[in-house]
């Protein structure tokens, strides 16, 4: 009787560890997730970059609207005068070189546009060109070709 209550041995409950298939296949699985992290990490990174060039591209012409409605529509502010944006263009200038155009204008400045390049080297190297005019147009550029708004 004590032959039939006796359990057979079962040896693959028994092991300790796991095997070097079951190592490998973790070791895959994990490669992928922190990989897919990454790649998000990275595109997340892009976009804050981007929406601080806005920010700062939007905060500039606010200021040249309210400098060219002081000056009862005469003229835009100049380079000069846009001194007080500096804190945020600090934030801005490490991804972007941050271009206003016409920069040097005798007399009246009656327009105005202000663009963000990607800077190369960086990761926003892959990004479009953003600027701004005095009529308020918010472009994206990819090169010569406006590619939409922003």
């Amino acid at each position: 009787m004590s032959l039939f209550l006796k359990r057979k041995h079962d040896t693959s409950f028994n092991k300790l560890g796991a095997t070097i298939t079951e190592f490998v296949a973790g070791l895959a699985v994990s490669c992928v997730l922190i990989g897919s992290v990454q790649i998000i990490y990275e595109h997340q990174r892009v976009a804050a970059n981007r929406e601080a060039a806005q920010n700062f591209l939007l905060e500039s012409a606010s200021v040249q609207q309210q400098f060219f409605s002081a000056t009862g529509g005469t003229r835009y502010a100049d380079d000069a005068m846009l001194s007080g944006l500096a804190p945020a263009l600090s934030k801005v200038t490490n991804y972007y070189a941050i271009n206003r155009s016409p920069d040097n204008v005798e007399g009246e400045l009656t327009s105005f546009t202000i663009t963000a390049e990607p800077l190369s080297g960086t990761i926003q190297a892959g990004d479009g060109e953003l600027s701004i005019n005095h009529r308020g147009q918010r472009l994206a550029m990819n090169g010569p070709n406006v590619i939409g708004t922003w």
